[in-house]
Formats: C-alpha cells, structure tokens, sequence
C-alpha cells in the first residue's frame, strides 16, 4: 500500500504493522482513504450517477492478465499450498497515477457521465453495477486489450486491478474523450454499450459468454433467515425495549443498577439511551436541570470504565460522544488519561 500509493501520488499519512498469531494463515490488511469532491462537474452534481440506453461503456487503464483472478475471493479464504498465484495482482501504480491524472481531466471537463474501478472482480463487477442504473448492457470481451494472448472469456471478465477503470461516455463525446486519453497516454478501449433490455449480455467475437437478467444479478442472491435471541437483559427490559418505552426502561435500569452497582451492561445501556434520546431528557423535571442527557450518558461511560476499563462499547461510545461536543474533547481525554 504505501509504496504503490506514494507512486501513484497518493501520501501514506499514517499506519501501522502488527503481527497476531491468530492471523498467521491469513494476512489481514485494513486500509482507509479519505477524500473530497466539487459539488458540481462541468454543471453536474457530483455524485449522480445518470446511464441512458447507447451510451458507451469504455475501459481506461492498465491491460487485463491473469494476475487479479478470483483475487476477491482469494482474500475470504485460507492461505495454504493450493492458493492460486495468479489472484495477486501484479500492480503499476506508474499506469494508476496516468489514469488518475486522467480521470480528474475529463471529468472537470465533462466528458464523463460516471465511472467505476475494475476492483474486486474486474469488468464483470463494474459493468455489472453501473448496468444497474441503464437496465443492461452488452459487453464485446474480445475488444478488451490483454498483456498477452491466451485468456479464456471468463478470466478477461472476472480479472481485477486497481489502475483499471470502467467509463460511461455519450456516442457524441468519444472522439473529445479517446483524444484526451491518447494526449495523456492512457488506453482506452470502447468494449459495448449501456442498454435498457433488462439484460446483461456478454460475447466473444459474436458469440454468447453469459446472458444474465439484471434482476437477478442484483436481486437474486438467496438470503438466510436466522433467528436469534438476545440474552444479555431480562424479560422485564425487553418488555420495555418491544414498547419502545424509553423513560420506562431508563428507570427499570436504573433500579437495576441500584441493587447491582458494578452491572456494566446495565450501565452501558442506560448510558447509550440517554446519548441516543437526547430530545426526551433535557431539562426534565425528574432530573435536574443541570444533569443534561450528555452529562448523564457520560456519567455512565465513565462508570462503566471504571467497573472495566478495557470495555470496547464503553470507550467507544464516550469518545463518539466527545466527538460530538467538539472543542472539550482533547481537555476530556487528557483527562482519563491522567486518572489512568
């Protein structure tokens, strides 16, 4: 991550490595990106994502290998000695930060209806997605650039990488737009086109690959019911929980935690309804008028760090609380700090 992203202009802020034994069959990466957009694109809000039936489906970037198959589903499952090599993706974060540099260009100067990344499952993931929002589309797979013969259909659909992307392009803007890319030195590939037919159809030189309803594509994963029971209150609470009676299991909890001080759980949860139900307990006259519902839900965070001070709930839900008064939050962590 750091070397491809500092390549790619991307700056590595912040991170860190930790080795857990419980991971040695598995390496687990977290990785977070923040970023910020115009409100408006060549007069265009931002963030809409609009497909009209024609519109071209063109692919920017890096060519499509063997490296970066299956590569979603080689990361849900155990390393051992039948891992495939080819789900790695062999990366050029030279090609990303072209491609990039691209993508801000058209897009500023309106070239571009929307766009996605070729990651977690290439073309057949991103084509599939934006499809969505037209109703269909029809891919031509043999018009898909390769970094060398010998890929089967299936492999040039599903083969992922981050320094390809997928483009939505109106027929009157190719010529604007394939002059840019060649200008910047960046492949684009016009490989089919937005429909409306409810389908999504792929071919090879003419002939049928897949042929997959839209709906089912996006609706017709099979879901699991389970059912489950929450243990962790009485059958007294959730009676107040299913009445949505808040003031009523406010105070049910707080003779609870009368007759058992160091109930964390307890604790936490009166703490969470007095940050979750400010509205309802400001200057109530069962409360006094200085104890708002901040003050009291912060009260029960502390207590319950005091009663366990590694409580993930806990911690976590007093810092989102400080968070949420702004200024005084370094002066309160400071704070505990000291007290620890």
């Amino acid at each position: 991550i750091e070397d491809g992203g500092n390549k790619s202009g991307v700056p590595t802020v912040n991170g860190a490595i930790v080795f857990d034994d419980r991971y040695a069959g598995k390496p687990l990466v977290y990785c977070g990106t923040g970023a910020v957009m115009p409100m408006q694109l060549a007069g265009f809000d931002s963030w809409e994502k609009n497909i009209d039936a024609q519109d071209r489906i063109i692919m920017a970037g890096g060519r499509v290998g063997k490296d970066g198959i299956h590569g979603a589903t080689f990361s849900s499952i155990e390393l051992d000695e039948t891992a495939p090599a080819t789900a790695v993706q062999i990366g050029s974060p030279i090609t990303q930060k072209l491609a990039m540099d691209f993508l801000l260009l058209a897009a500023r100067r309106g070239l571009l209806k929307c766009s996605t990344d070729n990651g977690a499952g290439g073309l057949s993931s991103s084509v599939g997605e934006l499809a969505g929002i037209s109703g269909g589309a029809v891919v031509e797979l043999e018009r898909v650039p390769l970094k060398y013969p010998g890929l089967r259909p299936w492999e040039i659909f599903v083969s992922e990488s981050q320094e390809r992307f997928t483009l939505v392009v109106e027929p009157g803007k190719m010529a604007e737009i394939m002059a840019l890319g060649q200008a910047m030195e960046v492949e684009l590939t016009d490989i089919g086109h937005f429909t409306a037919d409810g389908f999504l159809d792929v071919r090879f030189d003419g002939a049928p690959v897949a042929r997959l309803s839209m709906e089912f594509l996006h609706e017709g994963v099979p879901r699991k019911i389970l059912e489950a029971e929450w243990t962790g209150m009485n059958e007294e609470l959730r009676i107040y929980q299913a009445k949505n009676d808040v003031n009523g299991l406010i105070e049910r909890l707080t003779k609870s935690i009368a007759a058992d001080p160091t109930n964390a759980n307890y604790i936490l949860t009166r703490g969470n309804l007095y940050d979750s139900h400010k509205s309802q307990f400001l200057l109530k006259k069962k409360y006094r008028e200085a104890d708002s519902a901040s003050a009291l839900a912060e009260a029960d965070y502390l207590k319950c760090l005091e009663i366990s001070s590694n409580d993930t709930f806990a911690n976590y839900s007093l810092g989102a609380l400080y968070l949420q008064q702004g200024n005084p939050i370094i002066e309160k962590i400071n704070g505990l700090n000291e007290k620890k």
